[in-house]
Formats: C-alpha cells, sequence, structure tokens
C-alpha cells in the first residue's frame, strides 16, 4: 500500500522570477541541523508548480532549456509532481526554467 507521501507539505517558493536572460532552478526549502545548526536542504518527492505572466520552458535533464529547447509551458499552466505513487525529487532538483518572451513567476509548493 502506498503512503500519501504527497500530503506533507515542506515548503513553498513564491514569486521566482524567470527571465529570458538565463535558466534559472528551483529553490529547495532548508531546515536547520538540531545538532550542528548546519543549514541543509530538504529533498521534496513532490512538487506542484505554477507558471504565472508569461509562459516558460523547462527541462529535467541537467541541459539549460533555451526560447527553443525545452517542455513549453504556458502562463496559467502548472507542473503537477503529486502522484503519491511516484518520486519526482530527482526532477525537482534538476528541474531549469527560462522565460519566453518577458519575465514569468513561478508559484511552487513542495511536498515530502
Amino acid at each position: 500500500m502506498a503512503s500519501d507521501a504527497s500530503a506533507n507539505g515542506i515548503g513553498v517558493q513564491s514569486g521566482l522570477s524567470v527571465t529570458t536572460g538565463a535558466a534559472v532552478a528551483l529553490t529547495l526549502p532548508t531546515y536547520t541541523d538540531p545538532v550542528s545548526g548546519a543549514l541543509l536542504s530538504k529533498t521534496p518527492r513532490h512538487a506542484l508548480i505554477g507558471i504565472e505572466a508569461n509562459s516558460v520552458r523547462f527541462t529535467v535533464d541537467g541541459t539549460a532549456p533555451t526560447a527553443s529547447v525545452g517542455v513549453l509551458l504556458p502562463a496559467g499552466s502548472f507542473i503537477d509532481w503529486t502522484d503519491a505513487e511516484t518520486d519526482y525529487a530527482s526532477n525537482i532538483r534538476r528541474a531549469k526554467f527560462i522565460g519566453i518572451s518577458g519575465t514569468a513567476t513561478l508559484q511552487a509548493d513542495f511536498r515530502g
């Protein structure tokens, strides 16, 4: 039986600006280790990412998207990596975005 891992919110990223100048990655949630005091990244397994204002292209293979390379997402669309049966951690860590015709804004909700 699968756990409902996608129901455990572990952070958000609000207002990530995605311009036409350079590809950007998501900023993963962080926490402070109670023993060492070090700031560490959490590794979300799921995310819901909304695209606002302008279209973007994205890749998840480690390469940088361009205005003509990568999956095109129009403004108002979203990426739904919330299926509880699938671990999307690699996609979330490697996702890169670039604006197509102006600055877009991404909103991300990360789940454990």
